[in-house]
């Protein structure tokens, strides 16, 4: 079993936040307490140690709401970090973040290098409390659901990082998040929270130890990688066999497909005889391109975005939400459905890639896509979803995205008639159940392998 250095890391940072992961020395001083100590500690901590209150070492600086005629389009003006921009323990700048005006600028609320960025207010129990650092140089405002812990003493940043990245942060801090439907954290929810403080050089060596045993970590990271690409390989190889016909037998019981519509003359590659090369459109219940809503603080129904598809399928922790006073205008085919593909049609690096949408995944339950997502909804008495998920996820579709797509260097796009248009081969549905049952299979396989 490969080793999980996720958990591995979090276990690091336990260590080290309770004195077991470097030696104490005697020639270091006590640290002296400020404040009152907690009446139950939390865990047992070194003699030299003490427990002190939040507000003896860090300020709390909460985030901005912005109006709508607050946001502007130009990247020259003030980038604003929202809950989607924090993960794993980083602060990751996004395509569609979104800018204000300079008249806006707040020097206080800029995020530094020495920062502790929090979400502090969400409708998810997991993302609550979610902490994350920066180290670039770009410059950006915190949002609302957002707040700054800043250090008094920047001296103690690097250690603090590791308190507030700790499973002991975590489930301290969400068990005082309250609300209904959004979970929020309070200014005394923080003041009342107390930080495990070693003398200040041992600080430094604990995040030196730190440092050296997470550089073995990312030695062992890198190695999973690369048998990771090799399993990569491995479920291409699969993908290309399966929409070739060469993956499972073809059956005599197992009719021809009817030929819809006029038959291609040229056509991607060969396929067995009973198959036949019909036109996504032909094939697919509703094939459309979502809308740009007017977004909202308020979580109320989310928007897939380019981001929120990957390969490993939808993720709704980066979803904007969608003003609740314009839902009106959505028409019902427009929510996404179980089983629909959500192709990205829009963007660089992204376009092209694609995500079957499962609603169980989402906490919300409805969802809808906005304009550089395609929602193509498979007719399932003539197509499998998931036998469709794995043709446009194959290499044979994926590296003819960048022909097909319109637009310059900054914007790449998948026209609605070329998605309509784009040739899928069709086998008998039996056989496209026959198919995804084996790659499965074989994907199961390698991914044991890993393990």
């Amino acid at each position: 079993m490969l080793l999980d250095t996720k958990l591995l890391r979090q276990k690091v940072y336990d260590l080290a936040i309770s004195g077991q992961l470097v030696p104490q020395l005697d020639s270091e001083p006590d640290v002296e307490q400020l404040g009152k100590s907690p009446e139950d500690v939390p865990f047992e901590i070194p003699e030299k140690w003490k427990w002190i209150g939040f507000d003896y070492l860090l300020n709390i600086i909460s985030g901005t709401s912005y109006t709508k005629n607050s946001i502007t389009n130009c990247d020259n003006d003030i980038r604003i970090i929202r809950g989607g921009n924090l993960r794993n323990n980083t602060i990751s700048l996004l395509s569609d973040d979104v800018f204000v005006s300079r008249d806006l600028f707040d020097e206080k609320k800029v995020v530094k290098n020495t920062d502790i960025v929090i979400v502090a207010s969400t409708g998810s129990p997991t993302v609550i409390g979610r902490t994350a650092v920066y180290q670039g140089t770009d410059l950006f405002q915190i949002g609302a659901f957002l707040r700054i812990l800043r250090p008094k003493n920047t001296e103690h940043f690097d250690y603090l990082k590791f308190v507030f990245f700790s499973n002991y942060f975590s489930a301290n801090i969400r068990n005082k998040a309250q609300g209904t439907n959004i979970n929020n954290l309070k200014k005394g929810d923080f003041n009342s929270f107390f930080v495990p403080l070693p003398p200040l050089e041992e600080q430094k060596r604990i995040v030196a130890k730190v440092e050296e045993i997470f550089a073995e970590l990312d030695t062992i990271d890198k190695a999973y990688s690369e048998l990771e690409q090799l399993g990569t390989l491995s479920k291409s190889k699969i993908l290309d066999l399966a929409i070739k016909g060469q993956l499972v037998p073809q059956l005599d019981s197992e009719p021809a497909v009817e030929q819809l519509g006029k038959a291609p003359e040229d056509v991607p590659f060969n396929i067995p005889e009973k198959w036949k090369w019909l036109q996504l459109n032909l094939l697919a219940e509703y094939v459309q391109r979502g809308k740009s809503p007017t977004y909202s603080d308020i979580e109320s129904i989310p928007v897939i975005s380019q981001k929120c598809n990957q390969w490993d399928g939808f993720h709704i922790e980066p979803a904007k939400f969608i003003n609740p006073d314009t839902l009106s205008k959505y028409k019902k085919e427009r929510f996404v459905q179980d089983n629909d593909l959500l192709w990205n049609s829009t963007g660089l690096g992204t376009i092209g890639r694609v995500a079957l949408y499962k609603s169980e995944l989402n906490p919300y339950k409805i969802a809808v896509v906005d304009s550089h997502v395609t929602i193509v909804r498979p007719n399932q008495q003539l197509l499998n979803p998931l036998f469709l998920y794995y043709y446009l996820s194959s290499a044979t579709v994926q590296n003819s995205i960048e022909d097909l797509a319109t637009g310059s260097t900054k914007q790449k796009e998948l026209g609605l008639t070329t998605i309509k248009a784009y040739l899928t081969p069709l086998p008998p549905l039996e056989e496209q159940k026959r198919i995804v049952a084996k790659v499965e299979e074989l994907f199961a396989l390698i991914d044991a392998m890993k393990k």
